[in-house]
């Protein structure tokens, strides 16, 4: 958008521009955004799946302490 508007540029490679410099602002900008989303709707699936199913999540059976089996 400053490109076509303002007259700048950031992705003309004629002027000394790197082309792939959206891709830099994706990891800047986007990425974070993903875990931001992503991670607290992870979290309520793994906590109400297991609520409604009535089952521990299968992770929990790996973290269990020692003696304390929780495989029927």
């Amino acid at each position: 958008m400053f490109d076509r508007f303002f007259g700048t540029h950031f992705y003309v490679r004629e002027a000394g521009a790197t082309p792939i410099l959206w891709q830099h602002l994706f990891w800047l900008f986007g990425h974070p955004e993903v875990y931001i989303l992503i991670l607290p709707a992870m979290g309520v699936v793994s906590d109400v799946l297991p609520t409604f199913s009535g089952s521990p999540c299968s992770a929990t059976r790996w973290w269990s302490t020692p003696g304390s089996s929780s495989v029927s």
